[in-house]
């Protein structure tokens, strides 16, 4: 998945029906199983970094959320990718890079 394929969640209303956050090798593995416009899709954050997870739900429902591209900015490599929802901030980390899966 690229920015570009990701963009079609931003804004969406997207319900998060599984939120695993795991070790792996050393550094943190996030997986969603999501909701979105009547299919379900899984995607995976490596290498994250800051999680913040505000109010709690099931499912945890956002209104689209946000991937911030930092590579630009010469951040660390757990820093690549900021992601957050935008409507109340519930959700908030970042990441070296994602994948998605149906």
């Amino acid at each position: 998945m690229n920015i570009g394929q990701a963009e079609v969640f931003q804004g969406n209303k997207i319900e998060i029906l599984e939120m695993i956050l795991k070790n792996v090798d050393n550094q943190l593995e996030l997986s969603w199983k999501i909701y979105f416009e009547n299919a379900i899709f899984r995607i995976t954050f490596y290498n994250v970094s800051r999680f913040r997870v505000g109010e709690w739900s099931i499912p945890l429902e956002v209104h689209g959320f946000e991937i911030i591209n930092h590579s630009q900015n010469g951040c660390e490599k757990d820093s690549t990718y900021e992601i957050r929802d935008f409507e109340d901030d519930r959700v908030n980390f970042f990441c070296e890079c994602f994948k998605m899966d149906e």
